[in-house]
């Protein structure tokens, strides 16, 4: 299916037609179960003597297409507010980090006169 998805993808109103049924997804707090539905495919490890204990068996779980799209929007966006508030939070901490600065400078004295000719 993701081989077919790229040729999705490109056309326009397909696009725009599945950004809607997710963010209506969204508006709602509602995921149709059509999407949460999965298949899993039981394979056998090899050279094993007998398979009477479920760890010589590997899972494999496929999820629907437009699920892991959902899955992949949701976490980019997380990222970006991740980063974003990593950023703000910097900015914020140097902004008061810049701020005590001043005022222990001002306090000492060290500042005392370039305030009080730009006052006057």
């Amino acid at each position: 299916m993701w081989r077919h998805l790229k040729y999705i993808v490109k056309d326009k109103e397909c696009l725009k037609s599945i950004i809607n049924i997710v963010n209506v997804c969204f508006e709602l707090g509602q995921w149709p179960s059509h999407f949460k539905t999965s298949m899993t495919i039981v394979i056998l490890k090899s050279n094993k003597e007998s398979y009477d204990s479920p760890k010589f068996f590997k899972l494999i779980v496929l999820l629907n297409t437009l699920e892991k799209l959902r899955e992949k929007v949701i976490c980019q966006d997380c990222q970006r507010w991740t980063l974003f508030i990593f950023i703000f939070s910097l900015l914020f901490l140097f902004f008061f980090y810049s701020l005590f600065l001043f005022l222990e400078q001002l306090r000492l004295g060290v500042i005392s006169h370039a305030v009080t000719s730009v006052t006057n």
